[in-house]
């Protein structure tokens, strides 16, 4: 694994660019067996981070429509766009939910992780890269070769 530092100067032994499905279990895996790990997340603010987007947005909407009877709402009155509003209402809370369940499983396993966009750039070095991760809430960008 490639050793790389961060703005922190800290030695890791792996970052993880994206906390989706895959990044999320490859950065637990990982700290699971011992090592340094930060993960880098575009989650964008004021969205619980490690919340998406992934495939997870689809399957909180099918779950939270599973949810409501619209038939019965409709008999009862209720006008589409109420219908619509709390199967949003519905997504969102599980969306939530279960991005708040990642984020205490990282912070459990002491990752490191940062809200931030991240590109591996080409080194004139054809064995190394170059990571370029822009900080969403402060817009500074770091580099660091690895």
């Amino acid at each position: 694994l490639a050793m790389i530092q961060l703005e922190d100067s800290k030695d890791w032994d792996l970052v993880v660019l994206g906390g989706g499905p895959t990044g999320l279990t490859a950065a637990l895996t990982a700290a699971d067996a011992g090592l340094n790990v930060a993960i880098i997340d575009g989650t964008p603010a004021g969205q619980v981070q490690f919340s998406g987007p992934t495939g997870l947005f689809s399957k909180a909407l099918r779950d939270s429509a599973k949810r409501v009877n619209v038939r019965t709402l409709r008999e009862m009155g209720m006008l589409d766009t109420a219908i619509f509003t709390q199967v949003k209402d519905l997504t969102r809370n599980i969306v939530n939910s279960s991005g708040s369940k990642n984020l205490a499983a990282v912070e459990d396993n002491r990752i490191t992780h940062k809200r931030a966009t991240a590109v591996l750039l080409p080194d004139e070095d054809s064995t190394r890269s170059t990571l370029a991760a822009t900080d969403l809430e402060t817009g500074e960008t770091v580099t660091t070769s690895c």
